[in-house]
């Protein structure tokens, strides 16, 4: 099972691209008595909710296949007078200082944590929008900064286009806000209900800085090393560069914490699953269960060009064979006498499958030599060889008694995610919103 009964969302919730350029925010807290005793204390019922938080995209965004190098210097004015910045809705600045001041609970004023972005410089030069302050939503009476979202879509822009022009940097960040504000949103709600939750609402400002200290103790070496930072402050360098800050970091991984009592404590979802059930879920997805015909497998080689003669090179690796034979492990013997490609690896290769070798009768004998026998020397162009087959597997599925545990996660996402969209449904009637930039369904 990938969680308990009481997680949140299947894996297939979480981008892959996001999941590996994304802070470890999700998950990195083991609420402490104190925290946990406060939220019971408000009737919180609190779940195991696995290492998941709702607010992740589903798929990796399409934005990170704009930019192509060698399209480059076909991009012409035209197409740049189309890439038109975010814009803000039209919003009285009195009624929207007035939201943004609405914070009963948080230690800190927006003004203060627009200033921790504001003041992180433009990595990308002069003349390109960048605006880590400014303010994209406003939930409940607490704004969502553009900074929320930068740190994650500027690194992955450094991983797939850290050389694209900077007028197309500033699109797949427009973009990326696009992807990514709904599902800050929908946290930002969740967080805000857990707050209303709570008996006194300023309590949050306790259980805060015992997730500050969690977080602090647990991840900040991680984070350190990631960033090449020797200190919090050099860290906090670097996040501003990347347009959050060390401050902005910790506030967003407490409320996705927090976040996570507001789902737990109001979703609750039948975890009885029937035999007929699985049977039936297995029927209809058993493609998902489906296995390659492919072999692991380790050689011996010896290359003709490095041998007077072949029969000189046939030696050679009757030797290396026999040597195997009379007990020498095949990885020593390849590492220290083979020609192979992977003579380095100890003659391992990994998994192959059919008609992905160009030597038709070395093919045929990996799918047909039995597993752990030596072959004969086989001859090719390049070279002679000797191959032992280490792993085989057949083409077939996997059978339905292995695969229940899969079966029975993938009928309780099911029930998690509909549980949660109907919970969803609820909030937005409840906590109310009000989205600053146009171009945003939510």
């Amino acid at each position: 099972m990938y969680g308990s009964p009481g997680r949140i969302f299947s894996r297939a919730q979480i981008g892959e691209s996001l999941a590996r350029t994304q802070l470890s925010m999700t998950g990195i807290f083991s609420v402490s008595s104190k925290a946990r005793a406060t939220f019971l204390a408000a009737g919180l019922v609190v779940t195991s909710c696995g290492n998941l938080l709702y607010g992740q995209s589903s798929s990796t965004p399409p934005l990170w296949d704009s930019y192509r190098p060698n399209q480059r210097q076909a991009e012409s004015a035209e197409t740049r007078s189309e890439l038109q910045p975010l814009k803000p809705q039209t919003l009285p600045a009195s009624n929207r200082q007035q939201e943004i001041t609405k914070n009963p609970v948080q230690g800190m004023s927006y003004t203060e944590s627009a200033r921790d972005t504001q003041r992180g410089e433009n990595p990308n030069g002069p003349g390109e929008v960048f605006a880590p302050g400014q303010v994209l939503a406003i939930v409940g009476g607490e704004p969502i900064f553009a900074g929320d979202l930068l740190l994650t879509i500027n690194e992955i822009i450094q991983t797939k286009a850290s050389d694209a022009p900077p007028f197309v940097k500033e699109k797949m960040r427009e973009q990326g806000i696009r992807e990514l504000l709904p599902r800050a949103i929908e946290t930002k709600m969740f967080y805000s209900q857990a707050v209303q939750m709570l008996p006194d609402p300023q309590q949050v400002t306790e259980i805060k800085k015992d997730l500050f200290h969690q977080l602090e103790e647990k991840q900040l070496p991680a984070l350190l090393k990631k960033y090449q930072a020797q200190n919090v402050a050099e860290l906090d360098g670097r996040l501003r560069m990347l347009g959050s800050s060390w401050r902005a970091v910790k506030e967003q991984a407490a409320e996705q914490e927090i976040a996570k009592y507001a789902i737990t404590s109001n979703i609750k979802i039948d975890t009885e699953i029937s035999h007929d059930e699985l049977a039936r879920e297995y029927r209809n997805t058993k493609e998902q269960f489906h296995l390659e015909n492919k072999v692991r497998w380790e050689q011996l080689m010896v290359s003709f060009a490095k041998y007077p003669d072949r029969a000189a090179a046939k030696r050679r690796l009757a030797e290396m064979g026999n040597e195997v034979v009379y007990g020498a492990e095949f990885a020593e013997v390849a590492k220290a006498k083979s020609d192979g490609f992977f003579a380095n690896q100890g003659g391992v290769n990994d998994w192959t499958k059919p008609g992905s070798l160009t030597n038709r009768q070395l093919e045929e004998l990996l799918f047909d030599i039995p597993v752990g026998r030596l072959s004969d020397i086989i001859e090719t162009e390049q070279g002679y060889h000797i191959v032992r087959v280490i792993e085989r597997q057949d083409e077939g599925h996997i059978p339905f008694a292995e695969a229940q545990d899969q079966l029975r996660e993938a009928i309780l996402d099911r029930r998690q995610e509909a549980a949660t969209e109907k919970l969803l449904k609820d909030v937005k009637t409840k906590v109310p919103f009000e989205i600053l930039i146009d171009g945003i369904e939510f």
